[in-house]
C-alpha cells in the first residue's frame, strides 16, 4: 500500500492514457495524533 500526500501531487501528461479492469475494494476511515487518513483497500 502507499501513503499518497495529495498536497505534492503533480499532474503527468501521458501520450497513451489507459482505462485498468475494475476490481473490488473497500476502504476505512481513521485518525491518528490527529491526522485523518483514507485508506483504499483491494
Amino acid at each position: 500500500m502507499a501513503r499518497v500526500n495529495v498536497f505534492k501531487m503533480e499532474r503527468i501528461e501521458k501520450e497513451r492514457p489507459t482505462v485498468q479492469a475494475e476490481v473490488t475494494s473497500g476502504y476505512t476511515s481513521f485518525e491518528i495524533d490527529g491526522e485523518k487518513y483514507f485508506q483504499i483497500d483491494m
